[in-house]
């Protein structure tokens, strides 16, 4: 009994071992790219995405070339929202592809994703702290120079934009915002497990569109990404604002301060907590389920090697036996 017992006790510990090296790997699997890496890919995609109404009034212009001014119309009145579906769509595959990733190397490019990262344990409060401080500054720089380009080329080529508000009640938005990031989450991370990585970044795309269009903008509109909203409001938020410099420390503070902000902050922090709550939860689930089976194991391993020894110990009374008749 002492020998199986320490037996048992040596497979559980091995097995907790395993497990806690498995969550150790799946924790340190991501690499962090740096602080400059991180501004650079931040601002590469927050700038680049700044140009999907310009991508929409070149199609509406392709299509006015070559069908009619009317079927450029009617694209734009009834299908408008379809259309800028569809560019983000594009867009993403992008941006979440195997191009763009040799060149982000890993980057968050997302507040919220340093969020759940630190609430995973994946990362410190401090590193989450950093990457979240580099992403938003890369989006406001990003706002800055689209607005920039937009001054100098004028409105007909790159139309201005607006600043973001959340059309539902702040409980309303904190709520879509929250759900819109769970479960964008819980799909990315379904689509890293089970399918092959060619397949990702449509899927991931996909789903993210999917949801936002479900949405349609009766709350949040689903941005998943305060970074956008404060930048939105510094850079489009001109009659929102006291100060009038959209380059001054001065915008920047006032915008941070603005109540549109809320929502979006509180919903992405939010999000991040429930998608680490449920990760937390299967993990646990995971490693009593994998414990109870190595104690069975070794249980059943312990019966068949009963069960040898009484068989050998028959054998050895038989053959003894045996040979008492024969003398």
């Amino acid at each position: 009994m002492v020998a199986t017992t320490r037996s048992g006790s040596g497979r559980n510990e091995k097995n907790a071992t395993t497990t806690t090296k498995t969550n150790a790997s799946q924790s340190s699997s991501w690499q962090n790219p740096g602080l400059k890496r991180e501004f650079l890919s931040a601002f590469t995609m927050a700038f680049g995405m700044l140009f999907v109404p310009m991508q929409k009034n070149l199609f509406l212009f392709l299509a006015e070339k070559a069908v009619s001014m009317e079927a450029s119309e009617t694209l734009k009145t009834r299908y408008g929202n379809e259309i800028v579906v569809a560019l983000l769509f594009v867009n993403l595959q992008f941006y979440f592809g195997p191009v763009f990733g040799r060149f982000s190397r890993g980057s968050c490019n997302n507040p919220t994703v340093y969020v759940l990262r630190g609430f995973m344990g994946q990362i410190s409060f401090a590193e989450a702290f950093n990457g979240t401080t580099v992403v938003v500054l890369a989006h406001i720089c990003a706002f800055m120079a689209y607005y920039l380009l937009h001054v100098m080329i004028g409105e007909t080529v790159l139309p201005a934009g607006s600043p973001v508000i959340a059309v539902g009640s702040q409980k309303e938005a904190i709520a879509s915002e929250a759900l819109v990031a769970f479960l964008n989450f819980l799909a990315f991370e379904l689509a890293a497990k089970t399918m092959p990585k060619a397949v990702q970044p449509a899927f991931g795309a996909f789903f993210y569109c999917l949801v936002i269009t479900v949405e349609k903008c009766k709350y949040s509109c689903g941005y998943m990404n305060p970074a956008v909203v404060l930048a939105s409001h510094i850079v489009w938020g001109k009659t929102m604002m006291k100060s009038k410099n959209v380059f001054s420390l001065e915008r920047v503070l006032e915008a941070a301060r603005h109540e549109a902000n809320r929502p979006y902050v509180y919903g992405a922090v939010l999000g991040s907590l429930m998608t680490a709550a449920v990760a937390k939860a299967i993990d646990v689930v995971t490693s009593v389920s994998s414990s109870s089976g190595v104690v069975l194991r070794g249980g059943s391993k312990k019966s068949s090697s009963s069960k040898k020894k009484e068989t050998t110990t028959r054998s050895t009374r038989g053959a003894n036996s045996s040979l008492r008749k024969r003398k």
